[in-house]
Order: structure tokens, then C-alpha cells, then sequence
């Protein structure tokens, strides 16, 4: 995770749109985010829209069962490992080099961004967790950029998904987080980055309702992150 998060890590994890799900929180205040919801050891109801019946959110999958939870700081090693996995697929696929994708010192970089993304008080982290395995996260929260309205914005930073479980609805189901997320805090849109020659990210934004607003800037293997927008209303 850079300095400025961007959210194509794995942002592809299924391929239908309109799962029977509930999203997962009730209100929360404007500004608040959604980390104070997942700090409980509780369980929010995925059967009722906003029902809290104990901060985890089953989702239904083929095999077995993943929850959502806050993050926490003894899980930054394994959220640190999944980012890398991820980020080596689809930069790889797009032609970064092997050494800038997994040495050490790489790693470590985005350990530390990781460390303190958890710890803010304006970040929030999600897990996906199935078992004792973190197999998705999900990073949101105010806006990098000066241009974008902090007011009635809000960011995608990162959705990253194991590899070996995309398509299974682990990305679908963050997303969905997120757009609750800004529905709740009364934002009136997102906003995210995306690696250009990512384009199944590219695709996936583009199916929920995501368009390039224009702006980019540089990024690795001489390719561009583009900035997309949603409107959550």
C-alpha cells in the first residue's frame, strides 16, 4: 500500500451484481466512518437490511463462510502478504519487473502504511476472513487529493482479494461495504484509483457504475493510475 492507496489489488472478486446480502452496518455519523461499527466482537445480520443481532458480516460462499471485521494491528503481517500477492498478479500481467514486485524492501514499504492505515482514526480497514485466513481487506476513508470535496467524498484506497479466491463474490462483497460506507456517512460520491493495464479492475469499476473523471498521474512500468468516480446517490 503506497502512500496514496489505489484500488485495484483484486477489485474483481465476483461476477454478479445483486447478491441477496444485506449491507452490513446501520447508520453511522457523518465524518465517523464505519470503524467504531466493527470494533464489537458481535455479529451484524445478514439477513435484515441494518439488523444487528451481535462487528462480523457473513457472506455465503460455495464452500464455506466469510466474515468482515475491522482490522487490527496483529493483522497488518497477513494483510501485508495478501496486498503482495494480489499487487504481483496484476502488475506482473502488466509488465512491472519481478524484483520491483516482490523484494523485501518492497514488502516492507507497504507494511508501514498498513500499520498506520489501522491505527488512523479517519482510515477504516476491512477484513474478509474465512477460518483463521485473511483472504480480502478493503481501505477507506477521506479523500488524497486537494481538488476532490472531503465533505461529500469519500475513497476507495485499496480492495485487494487472495488470488486464489477471485471470482468466489470476496470483492463484490467489499465493495458493497464501501458503498455503504459513503450512503451512510451521507457522501455523495466515490472516488478511487486504478492502475490503467489492469483491466479487469478497470472492468469491474466500470460495471458498478465507476467513470474516469479525467484526472491520472504516473505509475509504475510507465503506465498511468486513473481516477474514477461513483455516484452513491
Amino acid at each position: 500500500m503506497s502512500e496514496r492507496g489505489h484500488a485495484d489489488g483484486d477489485a474483481r472478486g465476483a461476477g454478479r451484481r445483486g447478491h441477496a446480502y444485506a449491507y452490513l452496518l446501520g447508520p453511522v455519523e457523518k465524518g465517523a466512518g464505519l470503524r467504531q461499527q466493527f470494533l464489537g466482537d458481535g455479529l451484524y445480520d445478514s439477513g435484515s437490511t441494518g439488523g444487528v443481532r451481535s462487528g462480523i458480516v457473513a457472506l455465503s460462499m460455495t464452500n464455506s463462510q466469510v466474515f468482515l471485521r475491522a482490522a487490527r494491528l496483529d493483522d497488518v503481517d497477513s494483510i501485508t502478504d495478501l496486498h503482495t500477492l494480489a499487487r504481483t498478479a496484476y502488475y506482473r500481467a502488466g509488465g512491472v519487473s519481478e524484483v520491483e514486485l516482490t523484494s523485501l524492501d518492497a514488502r516492507d514499504s507497504r507494511r508501514e502504511p498498513w500499520t498506520r492505515a489501522v491505527q488512523a482514526d479517519d482510515r477504516t480497514v476491512l477484513c474478509a476472513h474465512r477460518g483463521d485466513e485473511i483472504v480480502g481487506v478493503l481501505a477507506m476513508g477521506p479523500p488524497h487529493d486537494a481538488d476532490v470535496d472531503v465533505t461529500s467524498v469519500g475513497q476507495l484506497h485499496q480492495i485487494h482479494v487472495c488470488p486464489g479466491l477471485w471470482g468466489q463474490g470476496i470483492g463484490d462483497r467489499l465493495h458493497a461495504a464501501f458503498v455503504q460506507f459513503l450512503r451512510d456517512a451521507s457522501l455523495r460520491e466515490g472516488v478511487l484509483e486504478a492502475w490503467e493495464r489492469n483491466s479487469r479492475a478497470q472492468a469491474f469499476y466500470a460495471g458498478r457504475g465507476w467513470k474516469p473523471d479525467g484526472h491520472h498521474r504516473p505509475g509504475p512500468g510507465g503506465a498511468r493510475y486513473v481516477r474514477m468516480r461513483l455516484n452513491a446517490r
